[in-house]
């Protein structure tokens, strides 16, 4: 395995359901190369010409985001609480390394 580089910050905008300004929003993100990947690593696709590699996502506390399905049902596997969007926009920051 080769060691982690540093990561570079990135921000995402999401489009949420209006919530109270208490109110934290789950999120859950997926893998579109392998939907049932739960690990935290992002691989390339089987075709690509990138081999070897692998990236890995912090969420806004620094930690290492695992993949779960692609669902807005509450308790989804490594689902995330990103906070509170009282007029349903919300941006996230995410680091990726």
């Amino acid at each position: 395995m080769l060691p982690a580089v540093p990561g570079k910050q990135i921000r995402r905008a999401i489009k949420c359901l209006r919530s109270s300004s208490v109110h934290n929003d789950p999120v859950v993100l997926t893998d579109n190369t392998d939907p049932f990947n739960r690990s935290n690593v992002l691989t390339p696709a089987a075709d690509s010409t990138a081999k070897g590699i692998g990236l890995q996502i912090l969420n806004n506390k620094g930690a290492l985001v695992s993949f779960g399905s692609d669902s807005s049902e509450p308790f989804t596997t490594n689902q995330w609480l990103i906070g509170a969007s009282p007029d349903g926009r919300l941006q996230v920051p995410l680091t990726v390394q």
